[in-house]
């Protein structure tokens, strides 16, 4: 609401959702995208996409992708904004805040996983950052319903909400 952006999810209708991972690690990794990606937008849309690209011999093979329609990296820029403490310009991170950290941080989680992230971007148009995964199936449990319950959409008008926050 803040930037005025739209998100959606976008998750293909055969994607394999009981996968053996570690979830605290693949949540980052999401989480740093879409941080960005929020950041990043004023006025846009975010995408979050999940392909299902393969599944053979018990492996799922999908790609995750976040895409915005913010600012963008200029090419000149590319190789740069994956180095610890740097941002794409030193007006971004005045701009924009943040420790110039997050994209380290993914690229090093995606290692673990035998992964890498990638991008394109056009400057003034947006960014789209992507990542393949090849994960085991659980074979022993049966399919969870999380992205189901995930699009419906649920009215919380009236609830009550508790938030704590150590700043003003």
């Amino acid at each position: 609401n803040e930037n005025l952006n739209s998100i959606s999810l976008e998750i293909d209708d055969d994607f394999v959702t009981n996968v053996v991972s570690d979830p605290l690690r693949l949540n980052q990794i999401i989480t740093n995208l879409v941080s960005n990606a929020i950041k990043f937008t004023q006025n846009g849309t975010i995408t979050i996409r999940l392909s299902q690209l393969d599944v053979t011999a018990g492996i799922s093979t999908f790609k995750v992708e976040v895409i915005d329609t913010g600012i963008g990296i200029d090419k000149a820029q590319f190789t740069s904004i994956f180095e610890k403490f740097t941002q794409a310009e030193t007006r971004t991170s005045r701009q924009f805040g943040g420790t110039g950290l997050g994209l380290v941080i993914t690229k090093r989680l995606l290692h673990l996983f035998d992964s890498d992230i990638a991008f394109e971007s056009t400057l003034g148009v947006g960014t789209n950052f992507y990542f393949t995964l090849s994960l085991p199936i659980d074979t022993h449990s049966k399919p969870s319903s999380y992205f189901d319950d995930l699009q419906s959409e649920v009215m919380l008008n009236g609830l009550n909400v508790l938030l704590v926050e150590d700043n003003k």
